[in-house]
């Protein structure tokens, strides 16, 4: 990578990827799960590992979630002290490799002396000269580049960084940030996807949908868009009144009359309900357009629709005269002007049939 970068190890209960981070997408990840954990009051682990631009490590800590504290100031503030306890550390330990001259004062305790009568010579130390070579001035000079870039990194991202939680529900709403919208209020998605739903905005629907860990958006997509089976069998989402009814009225679409009852038998919905009685008066009318009087005759012993029951008396005679008519069609006393008669009455009235309840 081109530069710095933070790899998250030894994870526990935590839903964080593997994969090489930039400092601001690991930051707003290790926010996102520790704001789960505080709402799920769980707990996980997981080390921070910080690298640079050449793959070399240039700290890592192990840490437990959830923190209290806001998780950007707690790591920004820990890389920045492990960071510069790391680098004078370094400093420390490669002074002896560069070969420096350096002058060590000890302090010597004094000791008596016995006393001469002759005046006694004090050696005085020469301190030792500093020699240090280009190359060895090259690497310090980097390191301390590299310490000072960082810092001034982190110190912007700090202070570019506009905490998530100022910015309102309703501005990103309107903004049609919906993305944003879920990171900052994850628990809001019911809310936001029955809005958009009822908007019928099908490319919010989709937005929230790829941005969302469930199905919830992909369910209310598919009944906006009329993918009936893409409804009936969509998994993973809140089974409620609303989702059921909307499940059994798909059903309906795909001709499931019997799922459809299946679902209503507890759930008791009205408007299920009146959907399945417009399904059931359609399929009596079907019944009747095919001449089966009787099928429709018992299922409006449920329905008990008038108007139903006048047509099948309607489809019952006309189906008398359809009998009448094919008999005479092949009864050889007649003529076979008479015949040919009584078929095309047949034929005429097996039309009419078809029309019967429009």
């Amino acid at each position: 990578m081109k530069k710095e970068y933070v790899i998250l190890t030894d994870v526990r209960n935590m839903h964080v990827t593997s994969d090489p981070l930039d400092i601001y997408e690991a930051f707003t990840l290790l926010e996102k799960e520790n704001i789960t954990l505080l709402e799920t009051r769980g707990k996980g682990s997981c080390r921070v590992q910080l690298f640079d631009k050449k793959g070399q490590c240039l700290l890592e800590q192990a840490l437990e979630f959830p923190l209290e504290e806001d998780i950007e100031d707690a790591l920004t503030a820990l890389f920045l002290d492990k960071k510069r306890t790391k680098s004078m550390s370094k400093t420390k330990l490669q002074a002896p490799d560069m070969g420096l001259e350096t002058t060590i004062v000890h302090k010597v305790p004094k000791v008596k002396q016995p006393k001469e009568k002759k005046e006694r010579r004090v050696r005085k130390k020469r301190p030792l000269r500093f020699r240090i070579t280009k190359k060895q001035l090259l690497i310090v000079s980097g390191l301390f580049l590299l310490l000072l870039i960082s810092s001034m990194l982190v110190g912007a991202f700090i202070g570019n960084q506009t905490p998530a939680k100022e910015v309102t529900y309703e501005q990103l709403l309107q903004e049609k940030k919906y993305k944003q919208l879920l990171q900052v209020f994850p628990e809001s998605e019911g809310k936001l996807v029955k809005r958009l739903y009822e908007q019928k905005d099908a490319e919010g629907l989709q937005e929230v949908e790829s941005a969302s860990k469930t199905s919830l958006a992909s369910f209310y997509h598919a009944f906006l868009t009329k993918d009936w089976p893409k409804v009936t069998s969509q998994r993973n989402i809140p089974l409620n009144e609303e989702t059921q009814a909307m499940r059994g009225f798909a059903y309906l679409q795909e001709d499931k009359l019997e799922e459809a009852l299946l679902i209503n038998q507890e759930l008791k919905s009205d408007r299920l309900e009146k959907a399945i009685q417009e399904a059931q008066l359609k399929q009596a009318y079907d019944w009747l357009r095919k001449g089966n009087v009787a099928e429709a005759k018992q299922l409006n012993q449920v329905l008990k629709q008038e108007g139903l029951a006048k047509d099948i008396v309607t489809a019952q005679s006309v189906l008398n005269l359809i009998a009448k008519f094919e008999k005479d069609s092949k009864n050889n006393a007649l003529t076979a002007a008479e015949r040919k008669e009584a078929s095309q009455n047949a034929t005429l009235w097996r039309e009419n049939l078809k029309r019967i309840g429009e």
